[in-house]
């Protein structure tokens, strides 16, 4: 039999063998993966050796680890408990792994007079999460210094989401946002209040685009749990996206009605953080010794 390897041509064949492609390298009479033939003892071998990039792409977006980061999106003016409330509740239900409150800059459906002082917000949010590792503050909305659109901001988020950490010192979002091979999925989490209004937001479907929402499931007292899944549904019809529904219990609490009874000069306690209410307390008491509002 003459030596297979001084013949001067290849013979390929294509068996099928427990349900693989095989080629047959007549060089040596050996049979390799259809990838290719890896021996290097004949540089003539034109059994080429192939690699899937599709695959790798494929497998590589599989193994990737879903990072969630929940959004809680506000005035904050001022934080209460009922805001952490909802924060806490979205993020067990649905399994979030960070929760970052951006306080609105410049909302646009508010006045200016209306809101207390940025530096003032913004403070009293931070001091609201400082106890809870999973919870942080993000000034991103207030270094434009111009109207804030959540659109905009979370478009700005998912081309680059450690903007996060500006004005943000949290160590576990740090550690969340540089974990190799990590795909980030954004919650952004409203009142009910917020999602009957969600309509006449600007670009609702852009928004959608980006997040998934997450709702408180009650809006008041005539608002049910119903009402509130049936505007969920005529949103997905209307702009796609997800929204989901947060279970939460009965609390009445609003910014509004605590800004009232602090000009009352009525008690605020349980309604807020105890440290949130001094600070508030504090700022109230120096309002009236300068006559500012």
């Amino acid at each position: 039999m003459a030596d297979l390897g001084l013949r001067n041509f290849y013979e390929f064949s294509f068996e099928k063998l427990r349900g693989r492609s095989k080629r047959t390298c007549g060089n040596y009479g050996r049979t390799y993966p259809f990838r290719g033939c890896t021996d290097n003892r004949e540089k003539n071998c034109i059994v080429p050796r192939v690699k899937n990039k599709e695959k790798d792409r494929t497998s590589k977006v599989i193994n990737m680890r879903e990072v969630k980061i929940g959004l809680m999106g506000g005035t904050f003016n001022p934080v209460h408990n009922g805001h952490l409330l909802l924060a806490e509740q979205a993020k067990e239900q649905y399994r979030l792994d960070h929760v970052v409150f951006l306080p609105a800059g410049k909302p646009p459906h508010k006045q200016e007079k209306e809101i207390l002082p940025d530096s003032l917000r913004l403070r009293l949010t931070r001091i609201a999460v400082r106890d809870n590792p999973d919870f942080s503050v993000s000034s991103i909305e207030f270094v434009d210094q111009k109207v804030n659109y959540t659109a905009e901001t979370l478009e700005k988020l998912a081309n680059c989401p450690s903007l996060l950490l500006q004005g943000n010192d949290s160590d576990a979002l740090k550690k969340l946002l540089g974990l190799p091979d990590v795909q980030i999925r954004f919650y952004f989490i409203i009142g009910g209040d917020s999602l009957l209004q969600f309509a006449s937001w600007k670009t609702p479907e852009k928004i959608l685009s980006h997040a998934v929402i997450l709702a408180s499931g009650r809006s008041g007292i005539t608002n049910s749990r119903r009402r509130m899944e049936e505007e969920a549904a005529s949103l997905r019809s209307r702009f796609g996206g997800k929204i989901g529904l947060v279970e939460l219990p009965e609390v009445a609490i609003s910014s509004t009605d605590i800004r009232k009874k602090l000009d009352c000069h009525q008690s605020v306690r349980y309604l807020v953080p105890e440290d949130v209410r001094v600070v508030l307390l504090q700022h109230m008491y120096c309002n009236q010794e300068t006559g500012e509002k």
